[in-house]
Parts: structure tokens; C-alpha cells; sequence
């Protein structure tokens, strides 16, 4: 897949870190076609209304959290690749991150250093998931 056929939803309560992720990852896909959802409701409808190539989840959003976006999601469309980020990430969090069905699990103070990785590997096809290494 080329940049210019990215298209990446980004659902996260902060519209700062919304526009950071944004900035971020417009140096790897200068040309995609960005989303933004600031809430799980409408990251849920943003995600089922239109074809993503990827769609990156924030763990805790104002009406819900990512585990349960990702499930609703993965419930319709579930070739969609997910990307699930983290500011304080556990064991158990990546374990359940799995089992709904997410393609990857980035810590949000490393994501300068590791969404873009993440998102070549789902793209892909593969996973990435920083507790184990496995990408």
C-alpha cells in the first residue's frame, strides 16, 4: 500500500494529541487522508461510516474505553487493523487488547518512536505489540 491510498482514523480525547499523531505520521504518509474522532461513539460511527486502511484508538475515551471501540468495530468490520495506544499500559490492558482483536499496542509517550513502525507492520498485515516485541 502507497501513502497516498492511506487512510487513518485517529480516535483520542485530546485534540492535542490527535493533531500531534497527525503531524507525526504526515512525515511517513505525507499524503493519507486523516480522521478524527474525539470520543468512543464517534469513533465507532466515524469507523463503520467509511473504508480505513487503519485506525488508531486511544485506551480511554470520554463515553467508553478503546477495548470496547475496538470491539464494536472489529463486531462489523473485522479486517480493519487497529492500533491501540497507551499512556499507562498493564499486562492485563494488552492481553484484552488482543483478544478484541487489535492488530497492535503503542505506548503513547513512545509514539514518536513506535506508531509509525506499528502502522507499517498492521498495514502489512502483521501485528506489533511492545510487550513482547512481537512485530
Amino acid at each position: 500500500m502507497t501513502a497516498p491510498d492511506t487512510r487513518i482514523l485517529i480516535a483520542n480525547n485530546h485534540p492535542l494529541i490527535r493533531r500531534g499523531l497527525i503531524d507525526l505520521l504526515r512525515i511517513e504518509y505525507p499524503r493519507a487522508v486523516f480522521g478524527e474522532a474525539g470520543n468512543g461513539k464517534a469513533a465507532i460511527t466515524t469507523a463503520l461510516g467509511d473504508d480505513w486502511d487503519v485506525v488508531i484508538v486511544g485506551s480511554s475515551l470520554r463515553d467508553t474505553n478503546g477495548i470496547g471501540v475496538i470491539k464494536a468495530i472489529k463486531a462489523v468490520k473485522p479486517a480493519v487493523p487497529i492500533v491501540l495506544t497507551s499512556w499507562f499500559p498493564t499486562p492485563l490492558e494488552v492481553l484484552h487488547a488482543q483478544n478484541a482483536g487489535a492488530s497492535a499496542y503503542v505506548v503513547e509517550p513512545d509514539a514518536g518512536e513506535e506508531l509509525a513502525g506499528a502502522l507499517r507492520a498492521v498495514l502489512a498485515g502483521g501485528r506489533y505489540f511492545f510487550s513482547d516485541g512481537a512485530k
